[in-house]
């Protein structure tokens, strides 16, 4: 998902998360509140974080007791969206990130040039990963009855395909899509521009593109951002990004409309 940002616009950019890329010891950080380790094992990677709820994010969504949801992003071997090859998912309270699981799936398909490209997963990376009727339960159980979260619709497709594909149930949870959270919490971005890239960016959120742990934890982040700059929880934004775009601006009554 690659995009330009907008410019000429005098809109305030939001107090936003700021996260170095996973080097040794990984630091993500809410507004530099999150320090942790990834812990490695065969084709599946584990993120443990300890939390400071003084950071900044934490308390402009301390009010918000429902700010707690999971990210989740998927890669695909190629134009089928049940191609799953990786998936990574992690999980958000109101001071930022808890904690992450990324894996490897090998998706029993080809790999296109074109997709191998992009995520630089190929078959040779995926050759001893489980097959995703192997990882399904997990996910299942990660995901069941919890606000899901993904930039855009392609993951919540990709993992309702690969279930279709395998025979598997579909998962029980709420989609929150935050593309179109962008969209409406920031008027400069309703029309264009609200690519994950281009959105983190302008976010200042710094994060391994293309990677799954790492495109999941930018679209939580920036969900966290729009908690903060707007008001609204996260159960709100599930209502609202259901809504039109707009308009934006003062309602009669003098209270923002978003």
């Amino acid at each position: 998902m690659r995009s330009t940002i907008p410019s000429g616009s005098n809109q305030s950019k939001p107090t936003a998360p700021d996260a170095g890329r996973h080097v040794g010891i990984y630091a993500p950080s809410v507004a530099g509140c999150i320090i942790g380790r990834w812990h490695q094992s065969g084709c599946a990677s584990r993120y443990h974080a300890t939390v400071n709820t003084d950071c900044a994010v934490g308390r402009d969504t301390a009010n918000h007791s429902d700010c707690c949801f999971v990210a989740v992003d998927v890669e695909t071997a190629n134009a089928s969206l049940a191609s799953i090859c990786e998936i990574g998912m992690v999980s958000f309270a109101s001071t930022g990130v808890v904690e992450g699981w990324q894996t490897l799936v090998n998706p029993g398909d080809r790999f296109d040039p074109v997709n191998v490209s992009i995520h630089g997963i190929d078959e040779s990376a995926v050759n001893q990963a489980s097959r995703f009727p192997d990882v399904a339960p997990r996910i299942s159980a990660l995901l069941h009855g919890k606000t899901v979260v993904s930039h855009m619709a392609f993951d919540r497709v990709a993992l309702n395909r690969a279930c279709e594909k395998h025979n598997l149930p579909s998962i029980d949870c709420t989609w929150l899509d935050t593309a179109r959270v962008c969209r409406r919490a920031w008027p400069k971005f309703a029309r264009r521009g609200y690519g994950l890239a281009a959105i983190a960016s302008w976010c200042g959120i710094q994060f391994d593109h293309h990677r799954a742990q790492e495109d999941a934890r930018a679209a939580g982040s920036i969900l966290l951002c729009a908690v903060s700059a707007t008001g609204l929880s996260v159960s709100d934004w599930v209502v609202r990004s259901r809504q039109p775009i707009g308009p934006y601006g003062l309602t009669a009554g003098g209270a923002r409309r978003w």
